[in-house]
């Protein structure tokens, strides 16, 4: 946001036109202009009698600020990326992964590449693997800023105990307070790790986090995610919490959990928001298991979630690292999602966000686009084309009125598929019915009914040979 703060301009009296008092490095700026224009004067630059006059005059006059740059600073910008939260059982973190370079690297590389991270199974006494692990992460920093580290104390009923470890962006969270659970009933073989963060980057109601961190113990999984149901209670209730996230390795899944389980288990009751699926694989090696999980409570923060960012980070695949080295690493994957930032106000009311649900089909029939121009009748849609220069049609598009529910989607699209099956194969409604019925079941704001929620655009390409049919979906995120 450099460009922004170098082109800014204010008025000449102590404030800024919404009231806001000046800072001093904006006084200092002004006194630089009011010495700088003294100085053009005196060498007659400005209304001299060379032709150059008018064009200094012109370049002196200030504009009125659009307060844009008043807004960025340390963590904060005028469009903010999204907040990237992971949680990441790294098997046994102790001194032994820091002694291997390419393990450090890697995990440097992770850290980094989230805002904040919880780790569980930290099981170094000395507590200088966490610290070393911070300061590699911390020796080029770059434009998003340094990170810092909360650690828990041990916890676990055997000699091997464990600690949870929470790097996060220091410029973008502030951490408030941070607790063990007392377990009252001692179901936990590794208490739960409260923790309260302020994010200040975030949209309004949910800038405001608990964490509930938890690595719970295999043979006694099903037992300990239906406690957790007690602690989101301990923490709404007794603590006051909003917007609560529980996240970690629940090894809730393979054998440590049957289907029936979910049926009695508390925390698959009404309220919870599970982002990651049961069948969604979460392991490095072949168990083929959701083992790690991260579950919302509270209304505000499900739907600041940014649409298609929860789910595994397979970092293999994205720093190209083989088995042998991911597996030197952990046995498990990252989870992780996003929340949407904070947008300044001036800019909020010019931007419109949509999404899209896109299939594309490459086996366009042979067909006369004239024909389909002149007979193209169907109610909700219209039809126009575009041409080349030599004026033969290259393009034809079909856009839809706006509908509110995704059913009005499905049921617009078979119309148009009855009126000419070329435009909308089988397999396009197919896929499209499946994404919708993917999304929905993890993502509750996509079923939600809001008028002019939905748009359906289809384009012919003639040149290309193959027909785009997307779902235009404008979710309002407030």
């Amino acid at each position: 946001m450099s460009a922004c703060r170098g082109r800014h301009h204010d008025e000449d009296d102590g404030e800024d036109p919404g009231g806001r008092e000046t800072s001093f490095d904006e006084n200092q700026r002004r006194k630089t202009r009011d010495q700088r224009k003294g100085s053009d004067a005196s060498d007659g630059n400005i209304g001299g009698g060379d032709g150059k006059g008018s064009t200094a005059a012109f370049a002196t006059r200030r504009r009125k600020s659009s307060r844009l740059s008043h807004y960025s600073g340390d963590g904060k910008h005028v469009i903010q990326k999204p907040f990237s939260i992971a949680a990441f059982n790294v098997k046994r973190f102790g001194m032994s992964k820091m002694k291997d370079s390419a393990t450090v690297e890697t995990l440097v590389r992770l850290l980094v590449g989230f805002d904040l991270m919880m780790v569980q199974e930290v099981v170094d006494v000395s507590g200088k693997a966490v610290e070393m692990l911070l300061e590699e992460a911390n020796k080029d920093p770059g434009d998003a800023g340094e990170l810092g580290v909360l650690v828990s104390e041990r916890v676990g009923r055997s000699h091997q105990k464990e600690q949870y470890a929470v790097f996060y962006r220091k410029n973008k969270v502030q951490i408030l307070d941070s607790r063990v659970y007392s377990d009252p009933g001692d179901i936990f073989s590794r208490e739960p790790f409260i923790v309260d963060i302020r994010v200040p980057g975030l949209v309004s109601g949910v800038q405001e986090l608990t964490l509930v961190c938890i690595h719970t113990q295999p043979t006694a999984a099903n037992r300990e995610i239906d406690e957790l149901f007690t602690v989101h209670k301990h923490v709404s209730e007794t603590l006051g919490a909003k917007n609560v996230i529980i996240l970690g390795d629940f090894n809730a899944g393979g054998a440590y959990i049957r289907s029936q389980d979910w049926e009695k288990n508390r925390l698959r009751g009404p309220g919870f928001t599970w982002l990651i699926p049961d069948h969604m694989d979460t392991t490095a090696t072949n168990t083929l298991a959701a083992y790690d999980r991260i579950v919302l409570s509270g209304s505000s923060l499900v739907s600041s979630v940014v649409a298609g960012t929860a789910g595994v980070y397979r970092y293999d695949q994205i720093f190209n690292i083989d088995q042998e080295q991911l597996l030197k690493v952990s046995d498990h994957y990252p989870v992780c999602f996003s929340l949407r930032s904070t947008v300044h106000p001036a800019l909020e009311k010019n931007i419109c966000r949509r999404l899209g649900l896109i299939v594309e089909d490459r086996r366009l029939p042979a067909m006369d686009p004239l024909v389909l121009m002149d007979q193209f009748k169907v109610a909700r849609f219209k039809i126009r084309s575009l041409y080349d220069a030599s004026g033969t049609i290259k393009m034809i598009e079909i856009r839809s009125q706006r509908f509110s529910r995704p059913s009005d989607v499905v049921s617009s699209l078979e119309k148009l598929r009855s009126f000419e099956r070329t435009l909308v194969s089988y397999s396009t409604l197919a896929a499209l019915n499946h994404q919708f019925e993917e999304r929905s079941s993890s993502e509750d704001w996509l079923v939600k009914e809001e008028k002019g929620k939905f748009m359906v655009l289809l384009v012919v390409d003639l040149e290309a040979n193959n027909v785009t049919c997307s779902v235009e979906i404008n979710h309002s995120f407030k």
